[in-house]
Order: C-alpha cells, then structure tokens, then sequence
C-alpha cells in the first residue's frame, strides 16, 4: 500500500482542492475524469461511529470539510493528519434538495505532516538555523516611506502579468521574470537581479499550484531570503496553501493577483493623501494670504479712523474758538 501511495503522489489532494475541482464542472459527469481511487489529506476533526459498523470522518483543511466513510476497525483518531484513499460519491443534500454532497468512501492509508511542521523539523534536522526578523515592514509601511519604483517584482511570465493587470499602467512597478520552479536556479536569478537592480525590496510571485512548491519549504532558501536583510514580500500559491516562506516573509499574499491589488491600492491611497495634504497646504498659504490681507485693511481702516478722529477734534476745536468770539463781541 505505502509503495501505491508513493506513485500516487500526484493524485493526492488537499480538502480544499479536492472540492475546488468538483466546483469548477459542478455536475455528475466529473467523476468520469477523476481515477478509480481518489486521494485526499488533511486533519481529522470528528470521528462518529454507527452500530461499531463503519464510521464518518470529517476532514479538515484550511477552511473546509468533507466528509468520509470507513470501516470502524480503521478508524483514525481525532487530530491525525490523514491520506484517505477511497472512491467519491455524490449525492442529494439532506437539507436542501437542490444541492449534492459529497462523500469519499474508503480508508485511512496513510499519514502526512503539516508543512510548516515538516519544514521546521527538516531546517532542524539540517541544522540550518532560521531566525526571524526583529521587525516585519508590511507593505503598507513600506509604500508609505519609499517609492514604488524602489520595489522589484519578480516572479514567472504569469505572475508577473496577474500584478500587471491588477496594477495597471498608472502604478509605477520594476518587475523582472525569473525561475521559480528550482532552487539553485531561482537563487542564481534572485542574485543577479538584486546585484543590478539593487531593490530596496523585493517581492516574489507566481501562479499555480503544483510539485514545484516544495522549494519554499527548504530552510536553505528561506535563509538566503532573510540574508538579504530587505523587506521581502511573497504571493506564490493559492488561498490554501502556506510554505515555510510565508511565515518569514514581512508579509504574505494568497495569489499574485492579491498582492498587484494590494499594492494598486496602497499606492493610491498614499497617492491621493499627499494629495490631500498638498491641498490643504495651499488653502493655508491662502488662508495665511488672506489673514495678512485683512489684518492690512484693519490697519489703514485704524489709521483712517485716527486722523478722522483728529480732524474732528480739530474742528470742534476751532467752532469752540470761533463761538467764544463771537459771544464777546455780543457782549
């Protein structure tokens, strides 16, 4: 059995994937293009036995469930990461009519490790120390304090393209296409891209969701990551997978496609507050303008109403001269 699972490694799902592929046709006809035995992994989260004939397994991914049917002598425990092998079934929702179920019936065969758990013991087992940064600049911090340009995407020909068409071409982005698939070979690229463009950032993209993975979950390259003494910003898988890489990263990303959405966002709104703030710095020039302009006004409005005053007291001056003259020689 252990060796059939060996060739079948290929054929191994996660809840996740295992369920996104059926909701891509959504109708019986898939099961014609799946294999007589399915594979799926993930962690056991109950285990309900009936008349200690078979039991029903729930297993869980990252956010999902499905359901599985054993024979009880079989059973796994609650909390072991499980391979089930088994033939899939589908059939009416017991609740709502309209929709399907679905179930895997069959038998444990197997046990896999989480792999961020499998990672640590395999950097352990190497010896190969990873230590994480005393600080994490998320991307938002950094946009708020460098410009975009300074910022060097790389990544596959699809990556890079997902950030593209999320950007647009009103964001101002460096993006270089390097190998991703190997790790001596994306090291290689990773080292002359930084030697010529000399980032004070990076961020790493590809698409899809296959074998070649696994080299985020090698400690080595992890390493060389954290070595760089950058920021270093990471969007290589789908929304259920995590890597080793992911947790050291200053942040992480589900797709490509998030990440060129985050950044079109962030530099936008970075965009339109130092807008904000150029205008408000100019209504204070004006308002400071306008100040200077009245507080003018009100000088010459005193001074005005000075010599006014003056000019009165000059003349009441002269009609109480005047009046006094007049009453002595009447008298």
């Amino acid at each position: 059995m252990h060796d059939y699972i060996q060739q079948s490694k290929s054929r191994t799902y996660t809840v996740e994937s295992f369920l996104g592929r059926m909701a891509l046709k959504g109708q019986r006809q898939i099961w014609e293009k799946f294999p007589e035995n399915v594979f799926v992994k993930g962690r056991v989260v109950r285990v309900n036995p009936y008349k200690k004939k078979y039991v029903y397994i729930t297993l869980e991914g990252s956010g999902y469930q499905l359901t599985l049917k054993s024979d009880f002598e079989t059973r796994p425990n609650v909390g072991e990461y499980i391979i089930f092998s088994g033939h899939a079934v589908l059939k009416p929702h017991a609740f709502n009519m309209s929709g399907l179920n679905v179930e895997v019936i069959g038998e444990s065969v197997g046990h896999w490790k989480p792999v961020e758990e499998a990672a640590e013991n395999k950097s352990l087992n190497n010896n190969v120390p990873l230590i994480k940064k005393g600080t994490t600049v998320l991307l938002s911090q950094y946009l708020k304090n460098s410009d975009s340009t300074n910022l060097l995407v790389l990544g596959s020909e699809t990556g890079l393209r997902d950030v593209g068409s999320c950007c647009g071409s009103e964001i101002p982005i460096e993006m270089e296409q390097v190998r991703v698939r190997d790790t001596e070979v994306f090291s290689e690229d990773l080292r002359s891209a930084i030697d010529r463009r000399k980032p004070s950032a990076i961020a790493i993209v590809r698409g899809g969701d296959d074998e070649t993975l696994r080299i985020w979950d090698e400690p080595e390259l992890v390493g060389k990551l954290l070595d760089l003494n950058i920021p270093f910003y990471l969007a290589i898988g789908h929304s259920h997978l995590s890597t080793l890489a992911d947790k050291y990263a200053d942040e992480s990303f589900h797709t490509p496609s998030s990440f060129g959405l985050a950044l079109s966002s962030h530099v936008k709104e970075i965009a339109e507050r130092d807008s904000m703030r150029h205008e408000i710095e100019l209504l204070k020039f004006e308002l400071k303008n306008n100040n200077n302009q009245i507080n003018e006004l009100n000088s010459k409005y005193h001074k005005a109403k000075n010599s006014l005053s003056n000019r009165t007291n000059i003349l009441v001056a002269v009609s109480l001269f005047l009046a006094g003259c007049l009453y002595y020689l009447y008298q």
